[in-house]
């Protein structure tokens, strides 16, 4: 039976993928920094599937827990076939470029988590000689756009890290795999949308 951790379980895309693999009968840990939604989650999973998958909390700036929480995850689980990264959030670009502090925020959650939690995922499949990282990415990444390259620069970071790490662990039996989604349902685009064609109503 396979095992899958997913980071960022509460996102809608997570969510989406979690119940396909629900329904394959896959052992799921679910990872996620709100603890009422990640518990909901579960709850609905328990009634729809039959199988509780097991959660764990974490908040994506404490980077130096990474590690410790997915060793903890694999543990529950008793292994690991894939992990999926697909936390984020999309930020203020206006405030972000003012505020300092923020911007490091954003990076982190954004860029550096992923980046970490990918490699930690690469350094335990290394020794299995199998396994899969999926990583959530977007093609914001791809170029810089003067409405949203915080954004943008963080997810451009993550796709060239992915690159160099699938050319290192095609050589070890591990699959990389980098999602760019364009425009999909979920409140993420949905909130860009809104603050998209607000910004029109004030230009126009």
């Amino acid at each position: 039976m396979k095992k899958v951790i997913i980071y960022g379980a509460c996102s809608a895309i997570a969510t989406a993928t979690a119940k396909l693999y629900a329904e394959e009968n896959v052992d799921l840990f679910f990872i996620a920094q709100n603890e009422e939604k990640v518990k909901s989650l579960v709850e609905d999973f328990s009634v729809r599937y039959e199988k509780s998958p097991k959660y764990a909390i974490h908040n994506a700036l404490n980077t130096e827990s990474l590690a410790e929480v997915f060793s903890d995850a694999v543990k529950e689980l008793g292994g690991l076939d894939i992990i999926l990264i697909a936390h984020g959030i999309l930020p203020d670009q206006e405030k972000a470029e003012k505020d300092l502090e923020y911007l490091h925020k954003v990076s982190m959650i954004n860029g550096n988590s992923a980046v970490y939690l990918s490699q930690i995922a690469a350094n335990y499949f290394v020794e299995k000689s199998k396994g899969t990282i999926a990583v959530i990415s977007s093609v914001a990444g791809d170029r810089g756009r003067y409405s949203n390259y915080i954004y943008g620069a963080s997810k451009g970071y993550i796709s060239v890290f992915l690159q160099g790490l699938k050319n290192k662990m095609a050589h070890h039996g591990v699959n990389v795999l980098n999602i760019k989604p364009g425009f999909v349902d979920t409140q993420v685009v949905r909130l860009w949308l809104l603050m998209y064609h607000w910004n029109l109503l004030i230009l126009y």
